[in-house]
């Protein structure tokens, strides 16, 4: 499947969103092909592929998150070690956008707390980190 070009060509996409969109989507390739359609059931499973694609789903999110490209580095660095950890859940197409997105906001969580905290009422991050536990707990 060919990539479109991305809708807003004035806004520069760091590298290290291209170089990440082509690491996930070999390792959902791979895993899509190895898995034969059986996946296993998780909180992150989708019941249908998402319609848009890993890279435009990366620019999306770094066009609205406004988080610096080293926030990826570390975003793949959870999703790297999550899968290893996690050898039920491999990476796949049915939850690689959902496990970006809660990659990405656990890097931003993690090393910019003040900045998210001025942004977000303190009610709304607890009850979205509590979502995220519960999530998680239930693998």
């Amino acid at each position: 499947m060919a990539e479109q070009p991305v809708a807003d060509e004035r806004l520069v996409v760091p590298a290290i969103v291209s170089v990440l969109s082509a690491i996930l989507l070999w390792l959902v390739e791979r895993n899509d092909a190895a898995s034969d359609g059986q996946r296993a059931p998780s909180a992150f499973q989708g019941v249908r592929k998402p319609s848009i694609s890993v890279r435009h789903y990366l620019v999306r999110i770094f066009r609205y998150a406004y988080c610096s490209p080293s926030f990826y580095v570390i975003a793949y660095i959870y999703l790297d070690s999550f899968a290893d950890s996690r050898q039920a859940v491999a990476l796949d197409s049915f939850n690689v956008h959902r496990l970006l997105i809660i990659s990405v906001l656990t890097a931003v969580k993690f090393m910019d707390d003040m900045y998210v905290s001025k942004c977000h009422p303190p009610q709304e991050t607890e009850q979205l980190a509590l979502g995220i536990n519960n999530c998680i707990t239930q693998l």
